[in-house]
């Protein structure tokens, strides 16, 4: 019993937590790029989150899965609209050719 706490007590401590963070905008969506199961995003401003970097001019990327999320982003490039908040995950490390966000969730702003 007392390995099996002791065990259960490392794995925690090891794993490695993706925590959500957010920014604040306003924010717009400069462009996006589709591929076959993900679309990447670039803000404007860049988000704080990257750390300087980008991935390919990308700032997130999003799963194409996610409909609503990627109409969202659709709508908000279409016509031009702000962004509140931005949510993304994979902070920690600058963006980088190697490495770019998960956009978890946006929040539109009244205009």
């Amino acid at each position: 019993m007392k390995k099996l706490v002791i065990g259960c007590f490392l794995f925690l401590l090891c794993s490695v937590s993706h925590a959500q963070v957010y920014q604040s905008g306003p924010i717009k969506v400069q462009s996006l790029r589709v591929a076959n199961n993900v679309t990447y995003v670039r803000f404007s401003p860049a988000l704080n989150a990257c750390e300087g970097g980008y991935h390919y001019r990308m700032h997130a990327k999003v799963n194409n899965d996610n409909t609503a999320l990627i109409s969202s982003l659709l709508t908000a490039y279409t016509a031009q609209k702000t962004l509140g908040y931005v949510f993304v995950s994979g902070e920690g490390k600058a963006c980088s050719p190697s490495h770019i966000l998960t956009l978890d969730m946006i929040e539109f702003s009244q205009q």
